[in-house]
């Protein structure tokens, strides 16, 4: 039977509302997430939930929350009147933030870090970085190092910019109760679009992170059946019949309204990388000329349908219609979930993965040499990502003036020129750049070392063990560069 939904407002927050057996659910969804933030506020929806976590506890109620890439989110559950208050109280500490001391600012940053070490101390991307740069969904799995440096002013101002009634909604399992009273500010919220895509695809590209990855964009609807059946694929050809891989994970993110990311991240040993990335391109491949097998369509058939018949879906349901609203996408029920599920067709998902092809990016950890076999056998280039990109060969180094200087690394015939508007590295054979309205982040570190960040994410550290002269380098690269851009980091 389809779960009845009812639709409502409170205080110019939409609520969704179903009455569901059980323990009362409530679920409050802003529209604010990561790919909301600038590279120099990365992580700050993150810190402003535990701020207003903060300021209500002590907390009784089971309640959870997460910053995901398009939403803040808060859970709660309990009687109908404990869900209720809960959701009051933490509506009126949004108005509440400037009770924040710093003493609370400094505590929770720390325990944000205790939660999330890597990114926390390093601009770490991702493969929606690679894809998209730092705008956008692209911000999505981009590190939060400058987390340190927030203030509460920063906070402030952004919960005053998002947590809104009109950019919030909430889904409730159960009938309202008298104890709900949202209280908000009210007022539109200006969007961005979503951006375009700066990497050229298919793309095979040198990552930091370990193993192996595969991205595809695939039609929203088709996400989860796809990544199901494509799963089994890979899982089969990798550790069943190759012993190359222990596990298959997966990952889906929602770009837009139309396409999801799909990511398939591989776990081979080091010296297993260079065959698990052919296999992987070969696996594609093959399943785009002869389709998916019988048992990875019965795989995608068999879980589509579970997925749609779990206790909690119609309370995942209720969730999904408060967060996708909230973006004005459509979002599809347990029902037309399961139906889809129970006809899906090895025609069916091998079209949509031929279709998503082009969009295929193939990462692997940048400590690995692929063989002259692996890379002819996918006709791609190698991406290296670093900010450091080629110049003229022929580069003749300005004179000396006081709008440039020269610094000479250790142990090595490289010098760097820093001038107003690029960095110049000169080495025997090649001379690179980086242009300095390409840097959107500096990371200032108390240990000497300086971080510079570009907009498609790539990082570059600058420390003592490799520049002479680091500490005068340090100062003339933030001379250079917008003091906005420039955030204290993490000590390395």
């Amino acid at each position: 039977m389809a779960t009845s939904i009812s639709r409502s407002y409170l205080n110019g927050v939409q609520i969704y509302q179903a009455d569901l057996p059980g323990v009362c659910c409530g679920t409050l969804v802003f529209g604010v997430g990561k790919r909301n933030e600038p590279a120099t506020l990365s992580g700050i929806t993150h810190l402003l939930e535990h701020l207003l976590l903060r300021l209500i506890e002590p907390i009784s109620i089971e309640h959870s929350a997460v910053v995901g890439d398009n939403s803040l989110t808060v859970y709660a559950s309990g009687s109908a009147n404990e869900v209720g208050q809960f959701f009051s109280d933490f509506t009126r500490a949004v108005g509440r933030l400037g009770e924040i001391t710093e003493q609370d600012l400094k505590f929770e940053k720390r325990i944000i870090r205790i939660e999330h070490p890597s990114t926390f101390d390093e601009p770490s991307a991702g493969l929606l970085t690679y894809r998209y740069g730092l705008h956008g969904v692209g911000m999505a799995t981009f590190g939060a190092p400058s987390t340190v440096d927030m203030s509460r002013q920063e906070v402030i101002d952004w919960a005053a910019r998002w947590l809104r009634a009109e950019n919030a909604s909430m889904a409730f399992s159960q009938t309202l109760p008298i104890t709900l009273d949202l209280s908000l500010p009210r007022g539109p919220v200006a969007r961005a679009e979503q951006p375009k895509a700066l990497l050229a695809t298919p793309a095979l590209v040198a990552s930091a992170k370990d193993g192996v990855a595969l991205s595809l964009l695939v039609p929203r609807d088709d996400a989860d059946l796809l990544q199901i059946a494509l799963q089994h694929e890979l899982f089969m050809s990798l550790r069943h019949r190759r012993g190359l891989i222990y596990d298959v994970g997966t990952w889906t993110t929602p770009v837009d309204g139309e396409l999801s990311e799909l990511v398939f991240v591989l776990d081979p040993e080091d010296k297993h990388i260079d065959t698990t990335v052919r296999v992987v391109s070969d696996t594609v491949r093959e399943i785009a000329a002869t389709g998916f097998g019988a048992a990875a369509t019965e795989s995608a058939r068999i879980h589509g349908r579970a997925q749609a018949q779990r206790t909690f879906a119609s309370l995942n349901y209720l969730d999904r219609l408060a967060e996708d609203g909230l973006h004005g996408w459509s979002t599809r029920s347990p029902e037309q979930s399961f139906e889809e599920a129970a006809e899906v067709t090895s025609e069916r998902l091998t079209g949509v993965l031929i279709g998503s092809a082009a969009s295929a990016i193939i990462a692997f950890n940048d400590g690995t040499f692929l063989s002259k076999r692996t890379v002819k056998s996918l006709a791609l280039p190698v991406t290296y990502l670093t900010p450091w990109q080629p110049f003229d060969d022929g580069f003749a180094p300005p004179a000396a003036s006081g709008a440039q200087s020269t610094w000479c690394a250790k142990g090595e015939k490289t010098r760097l020129i820093v001038t107003d508007t690029a960095l110049f590295s000169i080495e025997v054979e090649r001379t690179r750049r980086i242009l300095v309205e390409d840097i959107v982040m500096a990371g200032d570190r108390s240990c000497g070392c300086l971080t510079l960040v570009d907009s498609r994410g790539r990082s570059i550290q600058f420390q003592a063990d490799n520049w002479k002269r680091l500490p005068s380098l340090k100062r003339r690269l933030i001379e250079i560069l917008d003091p906005a851009l420039v955030r204290s980091f993490p000590k390395h």
